[in-house]
């Protein structure tokens, strides 16, 4: 009987504190990412998953990371001082994208066939200001974003924070986001509801 109280127990162990940062940042990425396909009646043509770089996801993101690594506050300092950069330069999305016939998958060519556009209410869209591609190690990819594979091309892409008549780009108080891509193989709509 005492067996079965102690492993009883065992199964109610508090959390840790990494394990409450993990599940905390696990919540916060998949509030923040979103992901769709594109099928040719039951033939994969295009897996995308975005991951909005908002700023809640970016202080989760520096949180598990100094949990992960064990960071010291110059370090944390640093990585704040990157995300604050990163944020003044625009609104940017991290995407994982797949496609099996590699001549449509380059986002990043000048003449690529895609056309991406960020979209906000019924604000006027906007096109990429900055789009690279990234390379993620494998550690790095399987623990910040497990939901990416490592076929995946995965890209930076930044929205202009600031738009031509000095308005925000994503307005307080706007209630939806969307990532647009329209191409050869068709459109995705990738929606973020803010409100």
């Amino acid at each position: 009987m005492l067996f079965l109280l102690a492993v009883a127990h065992l199964g109610c162990a508090t959390p840790t504190p990494r394990e409450n940062i993990t599940r905390d940042y696990n919540h916060i990425r998949e509030k923040w990412t979103r992901n769709d396909k594109l099928l040719n009646i039951f033939d994969l043509q295009l897996s995308i998953y975005a991951t909005y770089l908002s700023r809640e996801f970016r202080k989760a993101r520096r949180e598990f990371l100094t949990s992960l690594y064990a960071y010291d506050s110059q370090e944390v300092e640093k990585l704040r001082q990157q995300d604050e950069k990163e944020m003044q330069d625009g609104e940017a999305f991290l995407v994982g994208i797949f496609m099996p016939d590699r001549k449509y998958d380059k986002l990043d060519r000048k003449r690529s066939p895609w056309h991406i556009r960020m979209l906000v209410d019924s604000l006027p869209p906007l096109t990429p200001v900055k789009l690279i591609r990234k390379k993620l190690s494998r550690p790095e990819r399987e623990a910040l974003y497990p939901h990416l594979k490592m076929w995946d091309r995965i890209y930076i892409i930044v929205f202009q924070k600031v738009r031509d008549d000095n308005s925000l780009a994503i307005p307080p108080g706007a209630r939806t986001l969307e990532l647009a891509l329209d191409g050869p193989l068709g459109a995705v709509r990738l929606i973020w509801k803010l409100k």
